[in-house]
């Protein structure tokens, strides 16, 4: 069996406190910018993170949850290895009850299937146009 061809993409991760009587917001927040966020780059699968918080409402007012972290990977695949299974989320830590039980997450992997090269060549951010990419580690 031969290696995967690589799916370049991003993992991406909606989330919130949903019982802040056990987690205050500033607990998770500190949790997840300063001691998660960081072992998810220290990751050889990812190069980027990027964390957003929702502040306009638009079309869409049912939205509960409240930040977006983006995670640019070169391959997807390294959702599927060891390395990634150790993550906290992935398999059980010592957050398990204090995070994990009281804040909800929504994990979903997306594959690159554009990249505005025009953008690139004049040295300008890249714009990605992503699909959903199907991966056994966010199903």
């Amino acid at each position: 069996m031969g290696a995967k061809i690589p799916i370049p993409g991003v993992l991406f991760v909606n989330s919130d406190v949903i019982n802040t009587s056990n987690l205050s917001r500033e607990d998770f927040d500190f949790w997840y910018c300063d001691e998660h966020i960081p072992d998810v780059v220290r990751q050889s699968g990812v190069t980027h993170a990027y964390r957003y918080e929702h502040v306009l409402e638009g079309p869409s007012p049912d939205r509960k949850l409240k930040y977006l972290t983006l995670y640019n990977m070169p391959d997807l695949n390294h959702m599927e290895t060891a390395e990634f299974a150790t993550l906290e989320g992935q398999s059980p830590g010592p957050n398990k009850d204090r995070v994990f039980k009281n804040a909800e997450f929504d994990t979903r992997a997306y594959e690159t299937v554009q990249v505005d090269e025009r953008q690139a060549a004049q040295g300008k951010s890249r714009h990605f146009s992503s699909r959903l990419g199907r991966s056994k580690a966010t199903l």
